[in-house]
């Protein structure tokens, strides 16, 4: 719901079918962008997940008092 209100402005809306015509090649196509989004299956992110995804770093922020060293090493 988040998604279709921050998109229900004029300029919003506008901005969605430039960037369809800019990306797409057609304003008209600026829906399709959603069905292709829905059409992803849970293998296809796995896939892109294995191939892109590796050695990641990061970093905590904050007091490391209220977190325990045994939940970074299981993530």
């Amino acid at each position: 719901m988040d998604y279709y209100a921050e998109n229900s402005s004029d300029a919003s809306q506008a901005d969605f079918l430039a960037r369809a015509e800019l990306y797409r090649g057609d304003y008209r196509k600026a829906t399709q962008a959603m069905e292709d989004l829905r059409r992803v299956t849970l293998g296809e992110i796995r896939n892109a997940a294995d191939r892109y995804f590796r050695d990641i770093h990061f970093a905590y922020v904050g007091d490391t008092n209220r977190v325990t060293r045994e939940l970074f090493t299981k993530f």
